[in-house]
């Protein structure tokens, strides 16, 4: 099966006319004229007003959005008529629809106004190209923009001399000739009167915006346009039959028996072809990033970001060892896993800001580095002061290791698989809270609670040797989408041992990168002050605060309830730790259905082709990213809620936990809090990434300072609210807050589309007012 082009109706067939009087065109009786031919002209030169007019009076509206040029040879009345007429009687079709050449002109409203009555954004001509194609050649920043912003999508495609070109290709056409960048242009004779390439500073942010998220396109992808019930099929295309044309209202479906396309693709490509890109062209690094490569990343950071669970989880079950080994209460000892979480909140803020700066290499070896410090101080610490100062360092270098792998997961996934790589990647950091517990239990029991942290040390070293070795720099300003050559410190170890190139591009001049300054740091708070972000957080802070009350709570419970030693109780852990991966991995999943069923129903709205993938930057304003998120929250939150005021009751009355076996019941139901709360956390991070793209490590550092900050204060009060009200009144208390913080996920639902459109609007006023000045 082939796509093709769908026919439409020509400008020709319109039939409201004007005339014009003689004064004003020199011939003699005037002449009439289609009235909109008139309206492409005042298109043209900008006047936005009359073309608004024309759209909302005239019965040809819909021709002019959704109809295509045709070309006109004229025929005049008789000379002794009254009045004149000029008809076309020769039409050549182009398939050129007013968005394409509204998109060459440097008229932003005139383009917003055409996407705003509904013209097509991914309309194609009859060479396959698209109006951000045009805009792009003719270097309109503000038309790229627009046409993004509305639905256009980067990985559409044409066919030029045998080669797939995507719109990012015609910022640097690959022709410098005057003939053939006209034909590029789309035949505007006016390319001979401007020189495109002027506008250097523009195409370059064009290139910056269109280059990245080349989706894997399929290797065998065929076109074909239709145009007037005749199919035309290039001669060079080796066509062996067409088995049939059926007409099935304005689209045509051709079954083709046998195709043989190995031979170049000769000639020009503006005329109906129906062409393919050679297999091993569409393998090109530079265009795709195959998932097995995606996926050995995702083991990486994967890996790393283990350090940031293992290390908190880990400690649990010492927490008595410690309290007798330095000779404090375990009140005080409990005053590391508060500070823990409180540097683990902020120091996101600040290695994150960097990496989204700098890149997530250095920034991945830099905070490992400090990670080893700490456990080298923490595996000697002769006394509390010590074990308090470098527990905050260890926090310090592990917890930003997931906001960096965030930011990694956004630069090389698009929206449709985020969800997926996000939920699988926290099912391997979760991992930690499974074995976390079990492996300090063993070593505490055995070996004293210190061959925990010589632990930790060994394995971050061989992790940090992992990264060094294998792990590409994956930011978009360094690298691309894989196609730039790394050198220096972006450069993985394994490719300078192998001599392997990895990029096939060098890159256009110097580098550009962020500069860190004040504003770096501050640039990731500004989130809070968006309405969609921050009643998300806040959300999903709550239900992250609960669940850590809950786990940190675990080792006084059980030993007052059960009477259970070290190694016991991190066995009691293990059911909350493999609730956190199947909740997570259970949450990847549907958000992976979600997204491509509710991405299928816009695509048939905005009637875009099945292969057309929407991309990580410039979500359409109108697409319900999220709905696709939130849509199974209400039975993960209902069976959260249950299961925690559940918990509560079930530890309450002594007379019940001494009887055999009932040490089960609070088990599986810290099961069920894990498995849900951190469905929910897989559900908010992946949401929060999508409304701040190009700032995922910056997105997941404020969502870790909110959930780190919220868990700090909960995990600091636990043992004293227990120790005051019961198991019972205190972890009811915890579910009604949750069900008193769930009207923000509605709120959220209902008007989170709305505000984030808002936001959108207000950047686009904001980068306009910074390019007028």
């Amino acid at each position: 099966m082939i796509k093709v082009l769908r026919r439409r109706k020509k400008w020709t067939e319109a039939t409201e006319k004007v005339h014009i009087s003689e004064a004003n065109c020199g011939f003699s009786g005037g002449i009439t004229v289609p009235r909109i031919d008139l309206v492409v002209s005042a298109m043209l030169q900008g006047h936005v007003e009359a073309v608004r007019q024309y759209l909302e009076s005239s019965k040809d509206a819909d021709i002019l959005l959704h109809g295509v040029q045709a070309s006109k040879a004229p025929q005049f009345g008789d000379s002794g008529s009254r009045s004149n007429s000029l008809d076309a009687v020769d039409s050549h079709i182009t398939g050129e629809t007013a968005l394409h050449l509204a998109a060459c002109e440097a008229y932003r409203e005139m383009v917003q106004l055409l996407l705003e009555k509904g013209a097509d954004p991914n309309a194609r001509d009859v060479s396959g190209q698209v109006p951000l194609m045009r805009a792009a050649f003719w270097g309109r920043l503000e038309n790229v923009k627009v046409l993004l912003r509305y639905g256009a999508v980067k990985n559409a495609w044409c066919v030029y001399r045998g080669l797939l070109l995507w719109p990012a290709d015609f910022v640097r056409p690959l022709r410098s000739d005057k003939g053939e960048l006209l034909i590029l242009s789309g035949w505007n004779f006016r390319f001979l009167l401007e020189n495109t390439c002027d506008r250097k500073e523009e195409r370059a942010e064009i290139f910056g915006l269109l280059s990245d998220d080349h989706e894997e396109a399929p290797q065998k992808q065929l076109i074909a346009y239709f145009v007037d019930n005749h199919l035309s099929l290039s001669k060079d295309a080796n066509v062996a039959t067409v088995d049939s044309v059926n007409n099935v209202e304005d689209d045509v479906n051709i079954q083709m028996a046998s195709l043989s396309l190995h031979g170049p693709l000769n000639g020009l490509c503006h005329q109906p072809h129906i062409a393919r890109r050679h297999e091993e062209e569409l393998l090109k690094p530079e265009q795709v990033k195959p998932s097995a490569r995606k996926w050995v990343v995702i083991v990486i950071i994967g890996s790393a970001g283990l350090f940031s669970g293992l290390s908190s989880n880990i400690y649990f079950p010492s927490l008595e060892a410690i309290s007798q080994d330095l000779h404090v209460s375990l009140e005080m000892v409990s005053l590391t896993i508060t500070s823990y979480l409180i540097i683990q909140g902020i120091s996101p803020l600040f290695w994150g800001s960097i990496s989204d700066a700098l890149g997530r290499r250095p920034i991945y070896m830099a905070s490992f580095a400090v990670y080893i410090i700490a456990n080298i101080g923490l595996s000697f610490s002769p006394n509390f002061g010590v074990l308090m100062v470098f527990r905050g360092l260890q926090a310090a270098g592990s917890a930003s290791t997931v906001s960096i792998g965030n930011g990694v997961i956004q630069d090389i996934s698009p929206p449709s698989e985020r969800g997926e790589f996000i939920a699988f990647y926290q099912a391997i950091r979760n991992f930690s809270i499974a074995v976390g517990p079990v492996l300090g239990g063993l070593l505490a029991n055995f070996l004293g609670f210190r061959s925990i942290f010589v632990l930790l040390l060994i394995l971050s070293s061989i992790v940090t040797t992992v990264i060094v070795v294998f792990l590409p720099e994956t930011m978009r300003s360094i690298a691309g989408n894989g196609s730039l050559r790394l050198g220096g410190v972006y450069k993985p170890l394994i490719r300078y041992l192998t001599k392997e190139a990895g990029g096939t591009e060098d890159p256009e001049g110097p580098l550009t990168r962020n500069k860190v300054t004040l504003a770096t740091f501050v640039e990731p708070l500004r989130l809070l002050v968006q309405r969609d972000i921050l009643i998300n957080l806040i959300f999903g802070g709550v239900v992250y605060t609960v669940w850590s009350m809950v786990t940190s709570s675990t080792t006084g419970l059980f030993k007052k309830h059960f009477h259970l030693s070290e190694l016991q109780i991190g066995l009691a852990f293990l059911p909350n730790g493999f609730g956190t991966i199947v909740g997570s991995a259970i949450a990847g999943k549907l958000m992976t259905r979600d997204y491509l069923e509710i991405e299928e129903t816009y695509k048939s709205a905005h009637n875009l082709a099945e292969t057309e993938k929407l991309t990580a930057k410039n979500m359409p304003v109108d697409f319900p990213i999220e709905r696709a998120r939130l849509r199974r929250l209400p039975w993960i939150i209902l069976i959260f809620v249950v299961s925690t005021g559940g918990y509560g009751v079930c530890l309450n009355f002594p007379s019940v936990t001494s009887l055999t076996g009932w040490i089960a019941v609070p088990l599986v139901l810290q099961f069920l809090i894990a498995a849900t709360s951190n469905a929910v956390f897989a559900l908010n991070q992946t949401l929060v990434t999508d409304l701040c793209p190009g700032k995922g490590a910056s997105a997941t550092a404020i969502n870790n300072l909110v959930r780190c900050g919220l868990g700090a204060i909960g995990v600091a009060f636990i043992e004293n609210f227990i120790a005051s009200t019961g198991p019972a009144v205190t972890f009811l208390a915890l579910a009604l807050i949750t069900v008193a913080v769930g009207p923000l996920a509605v709120v959220h639902w209902y008007w989170g589309q709305e505000w984030r459109a808002q936001r959108v609007r207000s950047k686009d006023n904001e980068d306009d007012g910074k390019t007028t000045a």
